[in-house]
């Protein structure tokens, strides 16, 4: 194929405003830069538990966030910030009380019973 000129139309503008997903009072909080959230360490908005990742977070985080390459870095990171902040809502729950212990399903007797070798298991008896 021969062509003169080729035109690539691969803009997009970040614009919070136009998400018409989010409740405008909500958008009206999150704080942005030139349309862009501004985004923390954990691709936190400035509205506590909102956040973006993909394009909306490339200025923070760099050009790589508008392409698929860019979700691995990003899932890793929100996912050790949502674990992390998970595991401290648990320990401040039980802060004062003793944390259940786990249910066993068979006794004490039967776990510190000896073990013998059965029919079934030498090969005789019932399969």
């Amino acid at each position: 194929m021969d062509t003169d000129h080729v035109l690539a139309g691969t803009g997009y503008k970040v614009d919070i405003d136009r998400l018409a997903f989010l409740d405008p009072a909500l958008r009206s909080r999150v704080k942005a830069f030139h349309g862009a959230p501004v985004l923390d360490s954990a691709f936190q908005s400035s509205v506590r538990n909102l956040y973006f990742v993909g394009i909306s977070s490339a200025f923070a985080f760099g050009p790589v966030m508008r392409f698929v390459h860019g979700t691995k870095h990003a899932a890793a990171i929100l996912a050790g910030h949502l674990r992390g902040a998970a595991r401290k809502r648990f320990a401040q729950r039980y802060d004062d009380r003793e944390v259940p212990a786990p249910v066993l399903a068979r006794s004490s007797a039967a776990s510190t019973a000896p073990r013998r070798p059965t029919e079934a298991r030498e090969g005789a008896g019932v399969p």
